[in-house]
């Protein structure tokens, strides 16, 4: 049970850091632009559930080499394509110029995500 709110709990927070930086990153009109802040909130929900979804099938398989720097831009890397490919999703309502403002927006994502976990552990 604890691990299953730790999931969820983890999935909110993520959630909001991710919606909150896509909607700053488009108003600073830095290689993304979404239609309005209740679209960065959903980007930013569908962001965290393919994380989650990804991180526990990804993780068991990653070796001790994985770890540190090196997870950090793998995360970053895998958040700037589901960004990329939200842009094709919610075409109309986001607008991603290129893998290099996805990667912007997952790199400010992943700086405060780990900022985030710092705090709490």
């Amino acid at each position: 049970m604890g691990a299953v709110l730790g999931t969820i709990i983890g999935l909110v927070i993520t959630s909001l850091v991710a919606g909150i930086m896509i909607w700053i990153v488009s108003a600073l009109k830095l290689g993304i632009t979404v239609k309005n802040f209740w679209w960065a909130m959903l980007v930013g929900i569908v962001i965290a559930v393919v994380s989650v979804v990804l991180a526990k099938i990804i993780d068991p398989l990653m070796t001790t080499e994985f770890t540190g720097v090196w997870k950090a831009v793998m995360d970053a890397l895998v958040t700037a394509t589901i960004i990329y490919s939200a842009g094709y999703w919610f075409k109309d309502n986001l607008n991603v110029r290129g893998f290099g403002g996805a990667l912007l927006a997952a790199l400010s994502i992943a700086g405060i995500g780990y900022l985030i976990g710092l705090i709490l552990n």
